[in-house]
């Protein structure tokens, strides 16, 4: 399932995207990327993690143990490198590179969460040679 969501610069909602759909950005012609958010992991409840199918059990492991809910890991770097300064970009959730940072137990699913702004501009590459 692909999520296309159109941002403008004042509009730089978090969206939330859950396993097996993809974080996909699009900017208009002369516009690129910039990313401002982007989490990994299990934050809160809400569409990817469902309140209605909590269980009594469920809701008293919630309350004992703080590891089930609100861990996530800042990939913000990782969707730079993926999306910002492009005219489109897709993040499949999940992928090996989210996946890789483990921010809750492996038994637990997991969500990525992200926002970006369509700004003007071009992307230039900066190549760094050291001597």
């Amino acid at each position: 399932m692909t999520v296309n969501v159109l941002l403008t610069d004042a509009d730089t909602a978090v969206r939330e995207y859950c396993q097996l759909e993809t974080f996909s950005a699009r900017c208009r012609h002369g516009d690129v990327i910039v990313m401002t958010t982007a989490r990994f992991g299990r934050m809160r409840v809400g569409r990817c993690i469902d309140a209605s199918s909590r269980s009594t059990a469920l809701e008293k492991a919630l309350q004992s143990d703080s590891n089930l809910l609100g861990c996530y890991a800042d990939v913000l770097d990782y969707a730079d490198r993926t999306c910002s300064g492009k005219t489109a970009c897709d993040i499949f959730v999940p992928n090996r590179d989210l996946l890789s940072t483990r921010p809750c137990f492996a038994e637990l699913t997991t969500y990525f969460e992200a926002a970006y702004q369509c700004v003007s501009g071009e992307y230039n590459s900066i190549i760094n040679h050291y001597e």
